[in-house]
């Protein structure tokens, strides 16, 4: 049993919305089990996402993948070799 349902751990409105609560906790698990997976590419959660864009459509700028808080998302990517800069 995970620690969100153990009756002591879950929260009270868990109970009003039982279906809200279910498709938290298996996003949360998810989400987990995909980093693990992911891990070893060097890649952390989310990061998958950019790569199926890129592999959607290639020589996206980096604009175009993402708005300007993704800095440190593209340059850890760019580190393990999953993309590369170029110039314009």
């Amino acid at each position: 049993m995970s620690e969100l349902e153990e009756p002591s751990r879950r929260p009270g409105v868990a109970d009003a919305g039982p279906v809200s609560f279910a498709i938290f906790s298996l996003a949360r698990a998810h989400r987990g089990f995909a980093g693990e997976l992911l891990r070893d590419f060097g890649l952390h959660p989310g990061q998958e996402l950019l790569l199926m864009q890129l592999l959607d459509r290639d020589g996206q700028t980096q604009s175009e993948l993402l708005e300007p808080s993704g800095s440190t998302t593209r340059r850890s990517r760019s580190r393990c070799g999953a993309c590369r800069r170029r110039g314009c």
